[in-house]
C-alpha cells in the first residue's frame, strides 16, 4: 500500500487550506476595522440647537488595544433640554452604547473622551433629554433623537 501524496494533490491540499485560512481571516476583519491615525467627524445638523463633532483613533488602554473615542458636544437651544450624542461600539458579536450629556445648559459645549474595546464599527447620533428625579436618583431621559451615522 503506498501512503504518498502525489505532488498536484499536495499543492491542491496547501492551496485549499490557505483559502480557508484567508477566508477566516476576512470574516473576522471587523474586529479589526478602525482605521488607521487620527479621524475627524461631524454629525451633519440631526437636531435643532445640538452640535456634535469629535475624533476617533486606535489607541491602547494598558496592553489592550481600544478605540479612543474624543467628542464634543454643544448646547445651542434655550429650552430646558439638554444636547447629547449617543456612541455605538462594534465588537463583531454585540454592541456598546453610551451617552454623553452637556449638562451645561444653553450656550455651551462639553468635551470627553472614552476608551472601547469594541473596535468593529462606530456608530454616532444626537439626541436631547432632561434629568429628572426618582426617589433619591438623579436620572436623564432622551426624549428625542436623531438617525445614527457610522463613521467607520
Amino acid at each position: 500500500m503506498n501512503l504518498e501524496i502525489p505532488p498536484m494533490r499536495r499543492f491542491a491540499a496547501v492551496a485549499l487550506a490557505a483559502g480557508a485560512l484567508l477566508t477566516t481571516t476576512a470574516l473576522a476583519a471587523p474586529a479589526e476595522a478602525t482605521p488607521a491615525g487620527t479621524h475627524y467627524w461631524k454629525y451633519p445638523g440631526g437636531l435643532s440647537g445640538t452640535q456634535a463633532w469629535g475624533s476617533f483613533q486606535r489607541s491602547h488602554w494598558g496592553s489592550k488595544a481600544t478605540v479612543l473615542f474624543r467628542f464634543n458636544v454643544k448646547d445651542a437651544a434655550s429650552d430646558k433640554r439638554d444636547a447629547c450624542i449617543q456612541a455605538k461600539f462594534w465588537s463583531g458579536s454585540s454592541w456598546e452604547q453610551y451617552t454623553f450629556i452637556n449638562y451645561h445648559g444653553a450656550g455651551t459645549t462639553a468635551s470627553g473622551g472614552q476608551h472601547s474595546y469594541y473596535r468593529g464599527h462606530l456608530d454616532i447620533r444626537e439626541c436631547v433629554g432632561y434629568y429628572y428625579k426618582s426617589g433619591s436618583k438623579k436620572k436623564f431621559k432622551v426624549t428625542k433623537v436623531s438617525s445614527f451615522r457610522r463613521y467607520y
